[in-house]
């Protein structure tokens, strides 16, 4: 399989532009209602006597970078992402908030050693390869700066309630087995797997980072009183991310019989659309610091 029709078939019936706005209007919203760390960056904004200079890796179309100006009141923010319609996106969308969109490798960024007062990324860390990106986001970080880190939905989907327990775990760590991510549309494979919020500390640590702030948290999507026609579009493809990865599963420790996960699939898909079922996700969030001269 082509890294481009592994792409299609994780991405589903929707192309990456699509699946992005879908997931800011309806994940993300849903994420932000936990955020706790913009404050603290707002709370350092106000006691700087120079504007921040902020990058954010990975930007999308923009509106996380758009978060960080309001928390900042920066205009020396850069939005890094190399997906050229994201930033023309963004600048149509954002251009105005005093952004500039650069277009880059996340690996590789173009910028020297210690550029930056704060490094942030939204979830991006878990779908790449996690280490290497992060050696590279405390590089351009100036010391006693901060790199802020979060991952809004860390690859663990659970819809509820649930009938067959054995089942949804065998589905679960298949998924975490088999996942095609993010990265492969980039030409990339993650080499750290999925549900990375466990490995922030330890990121941070390994580069002897400081702890400033720590965040896990569930939240919820549910019916009230039925799903909207997007809420039911997100969820049918984290269905799909969850089946299309279980079907690759010949492992003998992973796979699991074709007839009961079709049946599995089928019977979420049909509460979906009656709206009989509720969604859960974990959230990550970290802000450390990185020792000053």
């Amino acid at each position: 399989m082509s890294d481009e029709t592994q792409r299609s078939v994780f991405i589903g019936e929707y192309g990456p532009a699509d699946w992005l706005s879908l997931k800011e209007e309806i994940l993300d919203s849903k994420a932000q209602e936990l955020e706790q760390i913009l404050p603290i960056i707002a709370e350092r904004a106000k006691g700087s006597k120079k504007e921040l200079e902020i990058l954010d890796v990975a930007s999308g179309e923009g509106r996380f970078t758009t978060q960080l100006y309001a928390a900042s009141k920066s205009t020396k923010i850069i939005a890094l992402d190399n997906y050229v319609q994201y930033l023309k996106t963004a600048r149509e969308r954002y251009g105005h908030v005093g952004q500039v969109q650069c277009i880059g490798n996340l690996y590789d960024l173009p910028f020297g050693d210690g550029t930056f007062d704060i490094v942030a990324t939204r979830s991006t860390l878990d779908i790449m390869d996690g280490p290497r990106m992060f050696r590279e986001m405390v590089r351009v970080l100036k010391p006693g700066g901060w790199i802020y880190v979060s991952l809004v939905y860390d690859s663990t989907y659970k819809f509820a309630p649930g009938t067959d327990a054995d089942l949804e775990l065998l589905i679960q760590r298949a998924y975490n087995r088999h996942a095609i991510e993010w990265g492969v549309s980039y030409g990339i494979r993650a080499v750290n797997g999925s549900r990375g919020g466990r490995f922030l500390p330890l990121y941070a640590w390994d580069h002897g980072l400081t702890i400033v702030k720590l965040v896990a948290a569930d939240w919820f999507l549910y019916p009230n009183p039925e799903f909207t026609a997007k809420e039911k579009a997100v969820l049918y493809l984290q269905l799909e991310m969850l089946y299309q990865a279980c079907k690759r599963a010949q492992e003998p420790e992973y796979a699991i019989e074709a007839s009961r996960l079709d049946e599995w699939h089928l019977r979420i898909r049909n509460e979906i659309d009656s709206s009989r079922t509720t969604y859960t996700s974990r959230q990550f969030s970290v802000l450390a610091e990185k020792p000053g001269t």
